[in-house]
Order: structure tokens, then C-alpha cells, then sequence
């Protein structure tokens, strides 16, 4: 299903393979270096979710890898396959550094000896030359009369399979003195971007080797026309490969694995995920497309996956008309080294988005509230009870409350000292917000706790540490035996009912005036617990007790 859906997205945009990011051509033949002096108008604008990448397309003409008008055949279809070009990779990045925005353009690796940069502030630049050897495709890509290959070693780019040190260098400043000569407008962000090298803007062919013997007259499972079977894997879509035996119908390879698919050449050639359209959130690559409306480009918001989502909604619901027959299909890869995983993959229909969204308000979802729910372990991130989520939501399905609440209480054992060491613990009171959104929203429903009084019984006596606390420290009366109540391992009925007792004798025994005695009873009393609970009950409610702790004390 998510093929067919890249095959019909492919068709309409028709992007090429690429990481959706700008690129430049710099030509060097007879040792002659020059830039590509094609405007953006001659490639095509592809606009994305990223403003930063359409700000460096229009301000230094670099069109999108994708874009199809580029003619640079892309086959590669591993990260260690041999390249047809010659690229050197580059950062541009841009922030505000004591309310002055800072500029600055990277070429190469400084891992790897190799290192261009330049200050688009006061446009001084620092380069670090080094060979920089690349695995070539000798055979595959012709330009007239000779393979490409051919024509690098020709034209002294490439010497022994390197990329000479003083190469680089002088290809540095070309591209960086055509920089200068811009009028560049910073954008706050970052990307990357890609040199190509090329001889020249000839014609490159791909040499296409990979026709089966079939040679049939008939329709493939998509709706094309079958001329042959491909043979080779896809491009840069690695769960719709014969890479892995284990992950193959019938265990077959090559043509033979599409032709069981009913795939033909054509629509092989159209299974391609639309880079220009990724959005990067928390690490996972998010696609957003509009199924009836492809040219539909989603802004990023940078507020994680809830608030983007909420805002293709909008974006979907702006038009004047709005069709029922409209659909959003949210595709979620995560790509370790060469392997891509299918997270997710769901269509949502404009009436379900109505649903999951049109009382919604945007001033009132907390930014990154979902993403509260990747616990770090260490050095590594489980995002298990994060993918839950989001597909709890998509299919409006119940998140168990339960887990929720200890996910939440796991964290706060993790975080709750960093808390109390800061006088305004802005933390702490962001994690409240942003776990009482989670737990409404995946469980549709606006009490946080089902009222439960034992909840109500625990926040109660988080709202008494507070004020106990505060009230110490203003009257010089802290010591470290007051952080007892504040670290027990669980606090159950029992417990809670424990801290109550520890404020009362607390109080008695403080050094303090009868107005400050009577202040701190009457705020004491404003926030107790208004009944009694059995303490037979011995599950634990801290998170509740910290809400009431850090929390604003309402209800």
C-alpha cells in the first residue's frame, strides 16, 4: 500500500531520487573553474516545510537534488555503492549570538582533513586543505563520447582516484567569492547543501543495464505499463528491496522479486520517498502528503509531532472549500545507517481530522508534549512509548492511563532534584502542562485523574510541602532535613498522610512570631486535604503529589 501511494505521489511531482537538500554545480574543465551560472528560474523552485533550505535555493540559485531538471542520474541505491559524482558536502548555518544574527557557510569534513569555512558576518574565511579519495562509478554514466569517469580523470579532477588538496582549496574560494557576491538574507536555521563537480553542463546518461529478458505488452499492478522487470533494488527505499532475503516474497531476487509484486519498470522507478516534503521530528523522518492536493507543502512548525500535525490540519482545513474526500497520509520512517523502518503509516480522512482536531485550540497545546513520553536511558532513547502515542491518536484508540501516569512519575523521580535546586523551576511547572495535555488527549477527556480522591488527597499534600518549604526558606528556617519530605521512594496514602505530620510537628517547633504562625496555618489550611483517606491503599500517587508540589496549585 505505502508503494502504490509513492508511486502516485512520484507521478504527480515527479521528483527525482535525493535528500531534498540544495545543491550547486561547479564546473572544471582544462583546469577552468567555473560556477553554474543557471538561475533558480531555469531549474524550477520546489518549496519545503524547511525555510531555511527555500532561503538558500533563492539567494545562491540552488535547486533542490530532487529536482528533475538537474541532469544528474542518481541510480545509487546503497550508502556504499560507488558515487557517479564528485560532491563535496557543505553546512550553512545561521543564529543569534548577543542579538546579532551570525552567519556562516562549511565545505568538507574536518574529521577527514578537509575543511572550507567562511564568516558571512565579516566574510573572512579559514580553509584546510587534504586529498579527499572517493569510490567511483567507473562505467555506468556517459557524457558524449566517454564515460563521466572518463572525463573527471581527464580534466584533472580527479587524479588516482582523489580529489587533490589544492583542488579543493581553489574550488573553496570560487564558491565562496560567489557567495560574497550575493545578496545573502540569513535565515535562522540550519541545512545541508552539496557541491557537485562536473567537467562541464553536458548531457549524462545513465547507462541502463537493468532490463529483464521479459519483454511484456500489459499493465502492472499499479496501473502502468510493463515494457520489463527491474532488476536492480530500489533507490534510497530499502523495505521494498531484495536486499534481505528474510524480508522478500517467496525468497526470490532481482526481476524475478518484482514480477511476484506485479511491479514493472516504470512505477520501480517511481517508489521514491519525497525528501523535499521530509520534516525531521525527534530524530524520525516525517512525511506529510496532501493525497488530493500534492503540491501541498506543510510548514515546519518546530513545536514536535502534535503540533505539527494540528497544523496541517489547518493547513488542509484553509481553502474555501473544504472536501470530506480529502486525505492526509502520515508516513514515519526511522533510518538507522542504511536501514530504513516503516514506524508509521496511516491515511487520515478529512472527517477524522475534524474530529481529532477542530476543537482544538493552538495557543493552548504546549510545544513538544508528546515528545514528554521518549524516555532516555543513559546514552540511548526508547521512543516505544512515543510511537504508542502517536498511534494511539491517529487511530483514536484509548492510551492506557495507568502506564501513562508511571511513565510520567519515572521521569519525575529522574528530574525532580534539578527542580528543587532551581528557585523557579519553569521545568518542572512545562512538564505538568505538557503531561495534562498527553493525558487528556490520548484518553479524550478533560479530567486528569477521573477525580479519583486519593489523587485529589496526594496533590493536596504536594500544595502543603510547597507552602511548608517556601515559608521556611523565607524565614531562614531551611536545613537539610527539610528535603526529607520532599525525596521519599513512593508516596502512597500512608506516605502522604507521614509528610502531613512531619509539617505539623515542623511548624510547632519553629522559631517564628504568632502573625508569621498564624500566616502559614492559614495557607496551610487553604490547600489540606478537605477529607480523610484510608491509607490501606498503597499504590503510589507521586506524580500527583509533585503536581501539587511544583504545580500552580489549581485544580
Amino acid at each position: 500500500m505505502l508503494a502504490y501511494e509513492l508511486v502516485l505521489e512520484n507521478s504527480k511531482t515527479n521528483q527525482e531520487s535525493g535528500r531534498g537538500i540544495p545543491i550547486k554545480k561547479i564546473f572544471i574543465e582544462n583546469d577552468n573553474i567555473t560556477i553554474d551560472d543557471n538561475s533558480l528560474d531555469n531549474y524550477g523552485y520546489d518549496e519545503t516545510p524547511n525555510p531555511v533550505i527555500n532561503s538558500l535555493q533563492k539567494n545562491l540559485d540552488m535547486p533542490l537534488d530532487t529536482n528533475s531538471n538537474l541532469n544528474l542520474p542518481n541510480k545509487i541505491v546503497a550508502s556504499n555503492s560507488s558515487k557517479p559524482y564528485v560532491t563535496i558536502p557543505g553546512y550553512y548555518k545561521a543564529y543569534f549570538k548577543k542579538d546579532q544574527i551570525i552567519g556562516e557557510l562549511t565545505l568538507g569534513d574536518s574529521k577527514k582533513g578537509y575543511f572550507a569555512k567562511l564568516n558571512l558576518s565579516d566574510l573572512k574565511d579559514e580553509i584546510i586543505s587534504a586529498d579527499i579519495s572517493f569510490k567511483m562509478d567507473t562505467k555506468n554514466y556517459v557524457q558524449k563520447d566517454q564515460t563521466l569517469y572518463e572525463a573527471y580523470c581527464k580534466n584533472n579532477i580527479i587524479q588516482d582516484k582523489k580529489l587533490l588538496a589544492q583542488l579543493f582549496e581553489k574550488i573553496a574560494k570560487k564558491f565562496f567569492d560567489y557567495v560574497i557576491s550575493k545578496d545573502i538574507t540569513f535565515t535562522k536555521g540550519n541545512t545541508a547543501f552539496l557541491l557537485y563537480i562536473l567537467p562541464n553542463n553536458n548531457p549524462i546518461t545513465y547507462l541502463d543495464n537493468d532490463d529483464s529478458e521479459d519483454m511484456i505488452d500489459d499493465l502492472d499492478s499499479f496501473g502502468n505499463k510493463i515494457v520489463s522487470y527491474p532488476k536492480s533494488p530500489t533507490t534510497g527505499v530499502f523495505f521494498m528491496s531484495y536486499d534481505d532475503q528474510a524480508f522478500t516474497i517467496n525468497c526470490t531476487e532481482k526481476d524475478q522479486f518484482y514480477k511476484n509484486l506485479g511491479m514493472g519498470k516504470e512505477s520501480h522507478q517511481k517508489i521514491l520517498l519525497p525528501n523535499n516534503k521530509m520534516i525531521n521530528i525527534s530524530g524520525f523522518n516525517w512525511y506529510f502528503l496532501n493525497l488530493e492536493k500534492s503540491s501541498t507543502i506543510f510548514p515546519k512548525t518546530n513545536g514536535g509531532i502534535y503540533h505539527q500535525l494540528h497544523s496541517n490540519y489547518n493547513t488542509m482545513n484553509s481553502g474555501t472549500v473544504t472536501k470530506n474526500s480529502m486525505q492526509l497520509h502520515v508516513i514515519c520512517i526511522k533510518k538507522t545507517n542504511a536501514k530504513l523502518e516503516v514506524m508509521i503509516n496511516e491515511n487520515l480522512s478529512m472527517p477524522k481530522l475534524h474530529e481529532l482536531f477542530t476543537d482544538v485550540k493552538e495557543d493552548k497545546i504546549p510545544k513538544y508534549a508528546f515528545e514528554l513520553l521518549i524516555i532516555k536511558k543513559g546514552q540511548s532513547m526508547i521512543f516505544r512509548y512515543y510511537m504508542m502515542a502517536i498511534k494511539s491518536l491517529l487511530n483514536k484508540t484509548p492510551f492506557d492511563g495507568d502506564l501513562l501516569i508511571k511513565i510520567f512519575t519515572n521521569k519525575i523521580r529522574n528530574d525532580y532534584r534539578e527542580w528543587m535546586a532551581n528557585n523557579n523551576p519553569k521545568d518542572a511547572k512545562e512538564f505538568f502542562v505538557k503531561s495534562e495535555f498527553c493525558y487528556k488527549t490520548l484518553n479524550h477527556t478533560n479530567k486528569l485523574y477521573k477525580l479519583m480522591k486519593e489523587a485529589e488527597f496526594a496533590k493536596s499534600v504536594g500544595c502543603m510541602a510547597r507552602e511548608y518549604v517556601d515559608f521556611r526558606k523565607k524565614t531562614n528556617n531551611d536545613n537539610n532535613s527539610l528535603r526529607d519530605i520532599l525525596s521519599k521512594q513512593k508516596y502512597d496514602i500512608e506516605t502522604l498522610k507521614f509528610v502531613i505530620k512531619t509539617i505539623g510537628r515542623g511548624i510547632h517547633l519553629l522559631n517564628i512570631s504568632k502573625d508569621q504562625y498564624d500566616t502559614i496555618l492559614s495557607k496551610l489550611s487553604s490547600v489540606a486535604p478537605t477529607s480523610d483517606i484510608d491509607d490501606s491503599n498503597r499504590k503510589d500517587f507521586s506524580y500527583y503529589f509533585y503536581m501539587g508540589y511544583f504545580g500552580d496549585n489549581k485544580n
